[in-house]
C-alpha cells in the first residue's frame, strides 16, 4: 500500500489563492495534492501550473498532475484543444458512427500525451501523473445479460454495447464463430505489449523499483 493521502484539486489557476488550501490539506493529515489540469490549463496557464506544483512541493506535499479531459479520451469536462484541430482521428464504432473523443490507437494523440508530459515534468517538476480513467467513448448504457446467450441488439446509431466495452468487433464475432480463448488472447498480444511498451518510461512506481 502506498502511504498516501491526497486530495483531487480542480479550478485554481492563481497558486496565491491555493496557499491556504493546501495548508488545509496539511492540516487534515493530506500528503499529496492532484492537481487536474486540462489541455487548455497547460496552454494557457503554463507557468501557473508550475507554481502551483511547486508552491504545493514546498509545503511538502507531493503534487501530481491529472490530464484531466485530454483528448476526451481521459475522462474530465474540459473541451480537447487536440480534439478541435484534429476531428479525423476521433473514436469509431463498428457501425461506422463517430464519438467525439480521440482514438487512442492514433500515432498523433499519443506523441502529443508523451511530448506533454515531458514538458510538464520538465518544467513543472511534478512527482507523477494521473491517467484519468481512459475510456472508450460510450452515448448509452445497455443491459449486458441477455437471456441464456444472445448479443444485445445494437442501440439505434448502430453501436453495439460489447464492440465499444472491447473496442472492436473482432471479439464478438469471434465468439460467435466458435474461435478458442487462446487464440482471442492472442490475437491482442502485439498490440498489448506495444501498450506496455508505450507506458513504461511513465509509470511512477516501475517493475524492480524506481
Amino acid at each position: 500500500m502506498i502511504p498516501e493521502r491526497g486530495v483531487s484539486y480542480y479550478g485554481v489557476a492563481y497558486p496565491d489563492r491555493a496557499f491556504g488550501d493546501f495548508d488545509e490539506m496539511l492540516e487534515h493529515g493530506c500528503n499529496a495534492v492532484l492537481l487536474a489540469v486540462s489541455e487548455f490549463d497547460w496552454w494557457f496557464w503554463r507557468r501557473n501550473v508550475a507554481d502551483l506544483v511547486s508552491a504545493a512541493r514546498d509545503r511538502g506535499l507531493r503534487a501530481y498532475v491529472d490530464l484531466w479531459g485530454w483528448g476526451k479520451t481521459l475522462a474530465g469536462e474540459p473541451p480537447s484543444l487536440f480534439l478541435m484541430r484534429d476531428v479525423k482521428h476521433r473514436q469509431r464504432a463498428a457501425s461506422g458512427s463517430y464519438y467525439n473523443a480521440i482514438c487512442f490507437n492514433h500515432l498523433g494523440f499519443r506523441e502529443f500525451l508523451v511530448q506533454s508530459m515531458e514538458k510538464i515534468a520538465t518544467e513543472a517538476e511534478v512527482d507523477g501523473f494521473f491517467w484519468d480513467e481512459p475510456h472508450y467513448a460510450n452515448s448509452r448504457a445497455h443491459d449486458i445479460w441477455p437471456d441464456i446467450f444472445n448479443w444485445i441488439a445494437p442501440a439505434r446509431n448502430g453501436c453495439r454495447h460489447f464492440d465499444l466495452l472491447v473496442g472492436t468487433d473482432k471479439i464478438r464475432e469471434g465468439i460467435s464463430n466458435g474461435v478458442p480463448v487462446k487464440e482471442l488472447v492472442e490475437g491482442w498480444r502485439d498490440e498489448l505489449a506495444s501498450f506496455l511498451d508505450l507506458r513504461r518510461e511513465h509509470l511512477l512506481y516501475r517493475e524492480g523499483g524506481i
